[in-house]
């Protein structure tokens, strides 16, 4: 982490060697536990997008963090905004709502880049991947992530590798379209970075009408199946349909 030249590793900790440096959160991250405030201490998990500005005017770049432990970080400023660009893309074409936490030269970024093993490390990590909160890098690098952060913290799941493959190719969806996994966008000469990603419990409405009403939100069931229609997007026809209509 210390070998970018916007930050500055000291003593074992890590210091902010730039004019500023935006740590963006989704809202989520807080519902999810993910991370929380303490006073004026903003504590979460080293998964996190972020961006720097080395001069006041200069270009902003960004970045994603991705340290399954949790960091301790004081703020200098902190307000809401919404991702843009790629960032703001999802399974649903919402722009994400986002916590910037903004801290100046000279600030602490990382207390320690130790990693302090938990389990519930693994937990925050399998809870921003299933509810589609995993900052993207590359389609083969979210399974890596999932591998490794059980590796650092010690923590072995115990699932067969197929199974945490099947969750992660229906979590990241073609971004052409979003009713298909990106498997499919793959062999079709698709790039690695070519997906969104979705929440499991998105998943009913994304393949199904019928699915979608049966699960929790009918509403955006309705109009997600309105849409498929209108834009000819397949629908599939689960088992449970095929009974029904005899």
């Amino acid at each position: 982490m210390a070998k970018y030249t916007f930050l500055k590793r000291t003593g074992g900790k890590v210091f902010v060697n730039a004019h500023h440096i935006d740590i963006r959160l989704p809202k989520d991250y807080f519902t999810l536990g993910i991370a929380r405030m303490v006073g004026d201490t903003l504590e979460t998990l080293g998964i996190f997008r972020f961006r720097v500005r080395m001069t006041e005017k200069g270009q902003e770049k960004r970045y994603i963090l991705n340290l399954p432990s949790p960091i301790t970080i004081l703020p200098q400023e902190v307000f809401t905004d919404k991702e843009d660009g790629a960032e703001a893309e999802d399974a649903e074409g919402v722009p994400e709502q986002v916590k910037v936490f903004r801290m100046f030269k000279g600030d602490v970024f990382v207390e320690s880049e130790s990693i302090i093993r938990s389990p519930k490390n693994v937990e925050a990590f399998a809870n921003l991947l299933h509810t589609g909160h995993l900052p993207k890098t590359t389609y083969e690098a979210v399974y890596h992530q999932y591998m490794q952060v059980q590796l650092d913290n010690k923590t072995p799941l115990g699932v067969p590798s197929s199974t945490i493959e099947g969750i992660i190719a229906e979590i990241c969806r073609w971004k052409r379209n979003s009713g298909e996994p990106f498997r499919i966008g793959l062999a079709k000469g698709a790039k690695d970075t070519d997906f969104v990603m979705s929440s499991l419990k998105n998943m009913p409405r994304l393949l199904s009408t019928f699915t979608g009403v049966s699960f929790e939100d009918i509403g955006k069931s309705l109009a997600s199946g309105i849409a498929r229609k209108r834009e000819g997007r397949p629908n599939r026809e689960t088992p449970m349909e095929r009974v029904m209509k005899g």
